[in-house]
């Protein structure tokens, strides 16, 4: 049960500092958990769309939806109970993140923004690899045996 408080920890951590990437909002920074929050009218405006070739502030609500959607995948696998669907929830809640991270960084070449929020990632990405790493240690056998199709996990026809 240690291995599983461990991996609730660095979920933990993973959000947090998923949470705390500073992002360009007008003329300052804040915190992507503010862009998140301001998320909510601009989907019920329908002034939401995906392209990459848009400006540092087109590009943020797209970043914002994708980090939440990982950061929501993340905490409903601090519930679960079974290491395999904890990382069945974690996996695919993280690189939702990644994608958020990539969006929002996509143009840090050419925009001083987007290079605050890639450098202000690092924290993320190494708590992420971590987790990553202590995911697929403790549960490969797990994942191996779902996809192998052990007669334990076989789905009800």
């Amino acid at each position: 049960m240690q291995n599983n408080s461990n991996i609730k920890r660095m979920v933990t951590w993973a959000l947090l500092t998923n949470m705390l990437i500073l992002v360009g909002l007008g003329n300052g920074t804040g915190f992507m958990v503010i862009v998140e929050a301001i998320l909510i009218p601009l989907l019920l405006n329908d002034t939401f769309y995906f392209s990459l070739s848009d400006t540092y502030a087109q590009l943020l609500p797209t970043a914002a939806l994708l980090s939440l959607i990982g950061q929501v995948l993340m905490i409903i696998s601090l519930f679960r109970q079974s290491k395999l669907s904890q990382a069945l929830l974690i996996v695919p809640g993280l690189l939702c993140c990644y994608g958020g991270l990539l969006y929002l960084t996509i143009n840090a070449g050419h925009n001083n923004e987007a290079l605050t929020g890639m450098i202000t990632a690092v924290p993320f990405v190494c708590v992420s690899a971590l987790l990553l790493y202590n995911i697929t240690s403790n549960y490969a056998y797990k994942l191996d045996e779902f996809l192998q199709g052990s007669e334990r996990y076989h789905l009800p026809d």
